[in-house]
């Protein structure tokens, strides 16, 4: 016998843009599939609706489970202006559509027993009531909604805009809001969308049920809260999620899933901000240059900048974050400790960062380099909405525009003490360290020998000593000085610099120890498995590999990479080389010519003849670049040679100062003497480091000293440590 009862019928309103779109057509889908409900669907339809609104409104009607009912454009040309933000455009046109509903749902052949509407349609639901349905709301999440309820009880409690309170805004038994996370109709409460924003939370009250596109998992706290805190309205809240569009294969291949087929598993980022979401070409550029230095495969979703000039951005004319500027020199040895110092701005003291590099395709000097970056500098800091209250690095712009300014030392404090002291010594002073090759002494510090002397200080006809000495001279006009190091580094240094009466002469100023910043990634999340080196690592034994780098652009000569392959043969030790082809330019050859690219078919007709097949059990070679934190990180590393523990091997510019250090202080690395007299080394001198540093007691022993430096460093950069009270001061100041 056929069941005569009759169908439920719903009506659901689904306001425009495909994000709303997606959701309220497969809620309808539900309803129809699992609970044999009849369901009439309206789609508001705007007159410049997106190709894929269009694309979803004709395959729901060749689905044919719903009945699709389009509504013709409205005019609100008149009811906002037409810079509106999205919240009061569209709940304008839900307002304006009544008529049009009132007259369409008339019309229905079976009557309608509920109506669902999205969050900006809750103008119509006063229609309910006059067709006598029920009434509900659907919303994407369950959070937002917690705010949405509760902010007119905010509204009557809290004085003075949202977005400048000192605490998070507190919602009974939820998370609380960070000023700085409110929803964009709340940023300013003198204007007209925020009483919008009022007027639809008290409607949702007036609702017979909320539906959420979420489960209970999900949101168990939020979802608990707001069925038992009565200051949200008590209105029954049903998590009905995860509705989402279902996958189906695609009648075409595309070129973009071609593309994802011969991607390695788990690697490509996606990047998209909805169907509506556009950015400033400011911030396009950014994001492009931040995509290139991660270095990881990509699909963007890219929309062209907002051309709209005249609409100010609420959040940038009330954002109270403090903004700092950081500029970063050529070399990935700069780049990532700025990266990093960025990102503990970021996450650790609540700043806005904008980070920028010296770009240079050719070969030059770091001051032509810095020089020529200031006009484009200067240029993109005119064109920021919030003018950064501090800027790393570069301090005539810094002045020029009213900011704080900081000198960020990435490499080390002796490395400081001689740049800074070395313009007051007298002509004497200068000539013995030069020309007679003595010991500078540095007040309170360990001497600096000539051997070990920044590059530039060797010639006083050197461009670069010219430049040096002003660099030293200007150092100490920064507001402050922050030096990628930390207390157990480097302690006499630090602390002759902090507390002698003559360096207080010399840097006025504070210096922040704020180190070690180094890149703050999960090793697991760093390189994709499938890594040719990380897969041979994985096949050896604990601390048995030897890892050979020169950095992001240290070369050697010929001869000099040739005796190195047969020190690494006799050693007798398995090695990682990061090898690159000899250079004539000097030992920084590659230095601004580096790439990351790989290389499938490498070229090793440099290297000696037979050592690539007498080494290709116990070495691997890798060309131009390696995941070098990933390797240090790898259990099967035991000695390496430009790292901790080391073998020091310097070549240009401050690494003698770094190897100096590294051996004198923490005594953490070796560094041959052959090398210092004849400035190269043979064999069978590679041999006996290398084995010193792997299996002799001196190398048992700096094994011992890195564990508990690394300890230390951990120790100093957690909270209460000693430099993360000095980023937390120089926050402080910044903030003040």
């Amino acid at each position: 016998m056929e069941n005569s009862k009759p169908h439920l019928h719903a009506v659901i309103v689904s306001s425009p843009g495909v994000g709303h779109l997606v959701r309220d057509l497969e809620l309808g889908n539900r309803l129809v599939i699992d609970h044999n409900v009849h369901v009439t669907f309206f789609v508001v339809v705007e007159s410049h609706s997106s190709a894929g609104e269009s694309e979803l409104v004709q395959s729901a009607k060749a689905r044919k489970l719903l009945d699709l009912i389009e509504l013709r454009p409205v005019d609100i040309s008149d009811k906002v202006q037409p810079n509106a933000k999205k919240f009061t455009r569209l709940t304008a046109v839900m307002t304006e559509i009544r008529p049009t509903l009132r007259s369409s749902i008339s019309s229905l052949k079976l009557s309608p027993t509920a109506l669902f509407v999205d969050i900006f349609g809750t103008s119509v639901l006063n229609i309910a009531d006059e067709f006598h349905m029920l009434k509900y709301v659907f919303v994407s999440s369950a959070w937002p909604l917690a705010l949405m309820l509760y902010a007119p009880v905010l509204d009557k409690k809290v004085q003075g805009e949202y977005v400048v309170q000192k605490e998070p805004l507190r919602l009974p038994s939820c998370m609380p809001v960070r000023p700085e996370d409110v929803a964009d109709p709340l940023l300013d409460r003198t204007n007209g969308e925020y009483r919008v924003f009022l007027q639809v939370g008290l409607e949702m009250r007036e609702s017979d049920g909320l539906l959420v596109n979420t489960w209970e998992e999900l949101d168990t706290p939020t979802l608990k809260a707001m069925r038992e805190e009565e200051g949200y309205g008590s209105v029954p809240v049903y998590a009905v999620g995860p509705l989402i569009k279902p996958v189906k294969p695609l009648s075409t291949r595309s070129g973009l899933l071609d593309w994802l087929d011969e991607q390695p598993v788990e690697s490509v980022i996606y990047i998209s901000f909805g169907s509506a979401g556009v950015l400033s070409a400011q911030q396009i550029t950014e994001l492009a240059w931040a995509l290139e230095l991660r270095q990881q495969r990509f699909i963007w979703v890219l929309r062209p900048p907002s051309k709209d000039k005249g609409c100010s951005d609420p959040l940038a004319m009330q954002n109270t974050k403090p903004h700092a500027a950081l500029l970063a020199s050529p070399g990935m040895g700069h780049l990532i400790p700025i990266l990093e110092l960025g990102k503990h701005l970021v996450t650790l003291h609540g700043f806005e960062v904008t980070p920028s590099r010296s770009l240079c395709k050719h070969s030059s000097t770091y001051s032509v380099i810095m020089r020529e970056s200031l006009p484009s500098l200067r240029s993109a800091i005119t064109a920021m909405k919030i003018l950064p209250k501090v800027l790393d690095d570069v301090f005539g712009i810094a002045q020029q525009f009213g900011m704080r300014k900081y000198f960020f030392d990435t490499c080390n404090t002796r490395l400081l003490a001689l740049i800074t002291y070395f313009p007051t010594i007298d002509k004497e002073e200068e000539y013995n360290h030069i020309n007679k090759k003595q010991p500078l002494q540095l007040p309170g510090c360990a001497p600096v020998r000539f051997e070990d002397t920044f590059e530039p200080y060797c010639n006083p006809n050197d461009p670069m000593y010219v430049v040096s000495l002003r660099i030293g001279v200007e150092i100490p006009m920064a507001d402050g000085i922050l030096v990628n190091t930390w207390q157990d580094l480097e302690p006499i240094t630090l602390i002759a610099l902090i507390d002698d009466e003559i360096w207080r002469q010399v840097i006025k100023v504070p210096i922040y120890p704020i180190g070690p910043l180094v890149k703050l990634r999960q090793v697991e999340q760093q390189v994709p498995r499938g890594n040719k080196v990380l897969e041979w690592l994985d096949m050896q034994p604990s601390v048995s590999v030897f890892y050979v780098s020169f950095g992001s652009g240290g070369t050697l000569s010929k001869s000099q990479i040739a005796e190195l392959a047969w020190g690494l043969e006799l050693s007798q030790q398995r090695f990682i080389w990061v090898v690159r082809p000899p250079t004539d330019n000097g030992v920084h050859g590659s230095y601004f010519n580096n790439t990351h690219d790989e290389i499938e078919t490498p070229n090793y007709n440099y290297l000696p003849e037979g050592f690539v097949t007498q080494t290709h059990k116990m070495g691997m070679l890798v060309p131009t670049w390696a995941p070098q934190e990933m390797i240090l990180a790898h259990n099967s590393v035991g000695g390496i040679l430009n790292g901790v523990p080391m073998i020091a091997w310097p070549l240009f510019a401050e690494q003698r100062m770094n190897a100096m250090m590294l051996m004198e202080e923490p005594g953490v690395a070796i560094k041959s003497k052959v090398l210092e007299s004849k400035g190269f080394l043979g064999r069978e001198e590679i041999e006996k480091l290398v084995r010193k540093v792997m299996e002799e007691k001196e190398g048992m022993e700096m094994r011992v000293r890195v564990k508990e430096l690394k300890c230390s460093g951990e120790k100093a950069f957690s909270k209460g440590g000693s430099s993360y009270n000095s980023l937390c001061q120089v926050a402080k100041d910044c903030k003040a």
